[in-house]
């Protein structure tokens, strides 16, 4: 949770990125030796640049090693790994207490919800307007109305055969099993 702090800054000392990650300063000295980016003095670590920089080298570094023998463990590495997963998991939190992402199931739910409403809406057009609809033609209302109920059915069997991102292949598609 360490890369949570001071995030707003834009360049700290060497030394203060090594707290950062959790690592000693004298690694922090070896990574700028293999391109980690710093300001224009030299003197200064860009956070947010560095930050991705690590990112990118450490996990390109890990998955490197899923392909071929794995090297030896390098604790730096490692403490940098859970620090930025640490950091990920954070700023997932951090965007669930904002409600800037919602859950899987829960969206599911409510969209299958809205849709059996829907569904149940549209059958009911014919019998709610069909009579005044009749009325206003002046043609014989059951007829309408059954020719209404028809094509609304017609055009919701249609509708199944749009796919649905949400839906699971094992579940009825108009059944209210939920």
């Amino acid at each position: 949770m360490g890369v949570e702090k001071n995030a707003t800054a834009e360049a700290e000392s060497k030394s203060a990125f090594a707290k950062r990650l959790g690592v000693s300063p004298s690694y922090i000295t070896k990574l700028v030796g293999k391109g980690l980016p710093l300001t224009a003095d030299g003197r200064h670590v860009k956070v947010a640049d560095a930050l991705a920089w690590v990112r990118a080298n450490i996990n390109s570094r890990a998955d490197e090693g899923r392909s071929a023998a794995r090297p030896p463990v390098d604790l730096n590495d490692a403490r940098i790994r859970l620090t930025l997963a640490q950091a990920d998991i954070a700023e997932q939190n951090a965007r669930k207490a904002r409600r800037e992402t919602v859950d899987r199931e829960e969206a599911r739910r409510a969209v299958r919800a809205f849709g059996r409403a829907l569904r149940d809406l549209m059958l009911n057009f014919a019998n709610r307007y069909g009579g005044s609809m009749a009325a206003e033609l002046e043609i014989d209302p059951a007829r309408l109305m059954a020719v209404l109920d028809a094509r609304m059915r017609e055009m919701l069997l249609e509708g199944l055969a749009v796919p649905a991102p949400y839906h699971k292949p094992t579940e009825p598609v108009m059944g209210d099993s939920e």
